[in-house]
């Protein structure tokens, strides 16, 4: 399987209606639907670069990660619908949400994940966002830092992680896997 390919889709659930993202518009969520539109201008121009690619180009991609890739090993296949969500926040403008976002009651005793299901790329971030905001004391002692930094090879929660910090975590992954280089 191999999944950087971008869709679309104007339905708001798999077998939902074309018209469930039309018929959302309304004149209160109009300018807040805009203005992250022109905000985010270099993410729809990828998404729609992405959607304008032939198989040609989709296989050329393919080729960065699996330089013998051959087209008819290949099927182009919709493995699932990521969910992007506006959300105003008091005092601020309205920003673009991507799949998945955990709310939790101030004290911990109640937390939700709201959007999509998390994949295979959001979950391990999603939950060590939980176990933070949910369990802050556990993580004042030093036990549960220590023991999440043993399982993870890099914070998911902190800053996009170095090039070499990838390169280890996918080493120590591969290994634990089994995988080889082809």
């Amino acid at each position: 399987m191999f999944g950087p390919y971008a869709g679309f889709s104007s339905k708001f659930l798999k077998h939902g209606s074309l018209w469930d993202l039309p018929a959302s518009v309304r004149p209160h969520n109009l300018l807040s639907m805009a203005g992250v539109g022109l905000r985010e201008r270099h993410l729809v121009g990828y998404l729609l670069q992405q959607l304008r690619q032939d198989p040609g180009q989709r296989l050329a991609s393919l080729r960065r990660f699996l330089p013998q890739a051959q087209p008819e090993d290949w099927r182009l296949a919709v493995a699932g619908q990521r969910v992007q969500i506006i959300k105003r926040e008091p005092g601020r403008r309205a920003q673009l949400k991507l799949g998945t976002e955990v709310v939790a009651a101030a004290d911990g005793s109640l937390a939700a994940l709201l959007g999509a299901s998390p994949g295979a790329s959001t979950a391990v971030t999603a939950m060590a966002d939980l176990l933070r905001r949910c369990f802050p004391q556990r993580f004042q002692g030093g036990h549960w830092s220590q023991r999440l930094a043993r399982l993870l090879p890099y914070d998911p929660t902190a800053d996009p992680a170095s090039a070499a910090d990838l390169a280890r975590c996918r080493q120590r992954c591969d290994a634990i896997l089994g995988l080889m280089e082809v």
